[in-house]
């Protein structure tokens, strides 16, 4: 204590108040210069790859060209019109099938610029705009801006969204940013400005309602949790009120959209094709779909996006809330959205699982200092880690079924949980189930920043983990049947050709074009696209315009796609009679040879070579595929070391069964020496007036260009005998193959025979 004789003590100096980081909307500087450098990286980033995609053909009518014809015929005076949904549905709107009316704030920007790479940056740039919201989110739970850009960064690379974003152009890349947006207004009580977003969302898609219902019944679970899990205090709390009419409001907009899509649209634009359904098409989402089957393939699905989000969203179980909605409806009432990878619905998916991701990073982050959760929490995240890391590759195998095995399984979701429920406990303040010493291990204090390290780092391996899953990963080149993982890293030099075969296409022209060639003609009303499957005689899409009786004027079509024409139209092609062949691009890459057919056309054929064709080409039985009768078998006196054996067939009910057939290539025009080496003989009891093999030529889809019959006395009686014939090819023809056929009696074979290579010499 200080005696009166020495005076008044100086008084110390107070430091000097921190200087605030500089903010602009309330976001600091540096933080909104990051997310627009991330944002544009990505758009970028993803524009490229959708080009690449585009200039490769794997993007397709479905949904490419559906959406570049509806905004160019929105630009020239019809409603959204697009034919790809009329030959199956006979609509005559888009919005009949979506209630996508925000498409029309699109329509200048496509009119601006009518390519692709227009809808590819639109998309990129709507979806990584929800990274935004989702920042404004994680600032309220998470107090590191180093773990929030890590968790962004885990949404923004997740396997399910970059796949969704790489199939083509959709809609559902919208509702991220206006579900996360809707959400954070409400959550920061800016009521009146929530109704942008959310109004955005009902104009975008029609389950948007579903999905702002999920927000309302999160809204009245907390409001439930505040008024001590009671009902009354929550009817009066104006919170509850509101929430409670949004929910209501949501279903009676739900409604409304589904009359305006099945009665006013069709009305509009005089459609006869779903306005009868308005009742089934009202009560269509709450029809149970689900099987034993589509359950387990649902489950894997949604484990695997919990794991692909480090398992976040299981340490904030309240948030799962506002998952609800879309989980119910892809596993229970339209199992098929979640059945495999790939495809747009993913991004629903993750985006309400991001919220809940974001606050269990914050609950992590919480406990980390100090806490006895500390090495427990980041013990279970460096193993889900590690083994999500060891498992990727065996989960891309396996991406195809959507299976991952049970070991795994537990191996990952059991310790999460457990870490979950580690979480609740404490904050419930029960003491942990734990002997003395062990506690205090745990309780060991450990340097906040070094925690924080261990947990960024345990949650950027997932980013790896993401990345191995996702289509950037070469190997996984069509491991679904879904478009989002037809993607590599080259460029097709047939893409570039695909304006010089178009240009003979007259203006607004009625054309038939493959799936794959569609997206390069949509910007014409008069586009139509054969269906992405083949189909036989009267089995195309119930208003597929064309057949035999009304053929299409202009027929675009590749190789692949050859066998997805009726054969009412694919029969007439090389009739010279019929159709002409305008132009046609050679290539042996896929899709094949493209071509361009005019009804009527008599004048020259254009052609362009992409590469050189072979002079002389062999066709050893790896080349070709074995029928019922037919077998690989090793041959060391062969000229390739392996040979096709004929085999008694397992159902021999035909009179002749396949051995070989293939190999499925373009054969320009010219005249041809098909050589074929063979050994055969006539098996006990086979007669020497009967068949032993019959072999013919030509395309599947297209008259034969030879056929001729094998006896026994054709074939020396040891080595090989080498037969040739003469073809003449007149047209480019796609898809030739080479068949043989084994000749039975009384349902044994009369002969036994072995294929050494076909040959085939160069035009003379």
């Amino acid at each position: 204590m200080n005696s009166p004789e020495a005076g008044p003590q100086p008084v110390p100096a107070e430091p000097p108040p921190e200087r605030p980081p500089r903010t602009l909307l309330r976001v600091p500087i540096l933080d909104l210069a990051i997310l627009f450098a991330i944002a544009s990286s990505y758009v970028a980033l993803l524009t490229y790859l959708g080009i690449l995609r585009f200039d490769d053909f794997f993007t397709t009518n479905w949904d490419l060209g559906i959406n570049q014809q509806m905004l160019w015929t929105a630009g020239h005076g019809r409603l959204l019109y697009e034919t790809g949904d009329a030959e199956f549905f006979n609509v005559r709107s888009f919005l009949e099938v979506h209630s996508t009316f925000i498409a029309f704030l699109v329509v200048p920007l496509y009119a601006l610029a009518p390519v692709p790479s227009t809808l590819f940056v639109l998309q990129g740039s709507v979806f990584v705009g929800s990274a935004f919201p989702l920042y404004l989110i994680a600032r309220r739970a998470v107090r590191s801006r180093l773990l929030a850009f890590v968790v962004i960064g885990l949404y923004l690379l997740n396997f399910g969204v970059l796949a969704g974003l790489l199939y083509d152009f959709h809609w559902e890349a919208f509702v991220p940013l206006e579900f996360l947006t809707f959400f954070y207004l409400i959550l920061t009580r800016r009521f009146w400005w929530s109704l942008l977003p959310l109004v955005a969302g009902i104009c975008t898609l029609e389950v948007f309602p579903f999905l702002a219902g999920g927000v309302a019944v999160f809204v009245l679970y907390e409001e439930w949790e505040k008024a001590g899990f009671r009902w009354r205090p929550l009817f009066r709390s104006r919170d509850g009120r509101l929430a409670i009419s949004l929910l209501a409001g949501m279903g009676v907009v739900y409604i409304l959209l589904r009359l305006i899509q099945y009665v006013a649209i069709p009305y509009l634009v005089g459609s006869s094709g779903v306005a009868s359904a308005v009742g089934q098409g009202i009560g269509s989402p709450f029809s149970f779909g689900a099987s034993a089957f589509t359950l387990q393939h649902s489950a894997d699905y949604w484990l695997l996006f919990i794991v692909s989000l480090a398992f976040l969203p299981v340490l904030a179980p309240k948030h799962l809330i506002l998952t609800i909605p879309w989980f119910v409806f892809s596993v229970f009432l339209t199992p098929s959205f979640s059945s495999y990878f790939g495809n747009q619905y993913s991004l629903l998916a993750v985006a309400t699982l991001s919220v809940a991701a974001v606050y269990g990073a914050g609950r992590i982050e919480r406990y980390s200092p100090g806490s006895w959760l500390t090495g427990v929490g980041v013990g279970i995240l460096l193993l889900a880690g590690a083994a999500g890391v060891v498992a990727a590759d065996t989960a891309s195998t396996h991406l195809l079924s959507v299976r991952l095995s049970v070991g795994l399984v537990a191996l990952l979701i059991v310790p999460a949980i457990a870490l979950g429920a580690l979480l609740y406990l404490d904050e419930r303040r029960v003491p942990a189930p734990y002997p003395g010493p062990f506690r205090r291990l745990m309780n060991r204090r450990v340097g906040r920043r070094a925690q924080r390290s261990v947990v960024v780092v345990a949650l950027a391996c997932f980013v790896g983990v993401n990345l191995l899953l996702s289509p950037l990963n070469v190997t996984n080149f069509q491991a679904t049947p879904f478009p989002g993982y037809w993607f590599q890293y080259d460029q097709n030099p047939a893409s570039s050709e695909m304006p010089w075969l178009t240009s003979f296409i007259p203006t607004d022209s009625v054309v038939l074009a493959s799936d794959y060639l569609f997206p390069f003609v949509a910007n014409n009303p008069n586009a139509w696209a054969l269906p992405w499957y083949s189909f036989g005689p009267g089995e195309p899409p119930l208003y597929f315009p064309f057949s035999g009786s009304n053929l299409p004027p202009y027929v675009l079509i590749d190789t692949s796609d050859w066998g997805n024409l009726p054969a009412s139209i694919g029969d007439q092609l090389f009739n010279v009679t019929t159709y002409g062949l305008v132009a046609y691009v050679y290539s042996t890459t896929f899709p094949g040879t493209l071509y361009l057919f005019e009804l009527g056309f008599h004048g020259p054929t254009q052609a362009r070579y992409l590469e050189k064709p072979s002079m002389d080409q062999y066709y050893s039985p790896a080349s070709l595929a074995t029928g019922s009768s037919g077998v690989y078998a090793a041959n060391p006196f062969s000229r390739f070391g392996t040979v096709i054996d004929s085999t008694p067939a397992t159902n021999p009910s035909y009179a002749q069964t396949c051995v070989w057939f293939g190999p499925y290539e373009t054969i320009l025009p010219g005249t041809y020496t098909l050589t074929a080496s063979l050994q055969a003989s006539l098996f006990p009891g086979g007669r020497a007036e009967i068949p032993i093999l019959t072999m013919d030529a030509g395309p599947e889809y297209l008259p034969q260009l030879f056929n001729v019959t094998l006896f026994s006395s054709d074939f020396l009686p040891y080595g090989w005998t080498e037969l040739t014939w003469q073809l003449t090819v007149h047209e480019p023809y796609p898809l030739m193959e080479f068949r043989g056929y084994l000749t039975y009696i009384n349902g044994s074979p009369n002969g036994y025979l072995t294929l050494n290579y076909l040959e085939l010499s160069a035009p003379s």
